[in-house]
């Protein structure tokens, strides 16, 4: 049974997915926000937001590739030193 206090009624835009939505929150996916979820899957853009490992506000893009037959990504800062 999920927490009513981590399920979110709307299907985030990516970029809250990744900065805004807590931890393990969840929502439902079914053909009613299936454009939503894809726009997550595939997102290109970039994220302004802090990085842990050099401790500065950093600008981040994703990198999709195809691993094992599904879409996998990791981000990767976009800075002359990293």
């Amino acid at each position: 049974m999920s927490d009513p206090q981590r399920c979110i009624t709307e299907t985030p835009t990516p970029e809250a997915l990744f900065l805004e939505v807590p931890l393990y929150a969840s929502f439902e996916i079914d053909s009613s926000n299936l454009e939503g979820v894809l726009r997550i899957a595939s997102f290109q853009g970039t994220l302004d937001t802090y990085c842990i490992e050099c401790e500065k506000e950093s600008v981040f893009q994703v990198y999709n590739y195809v691993k094992h037959k599904a879409l996998r990504g990791h981000f990767s800062a976009l800075r002359p030193d990293g």
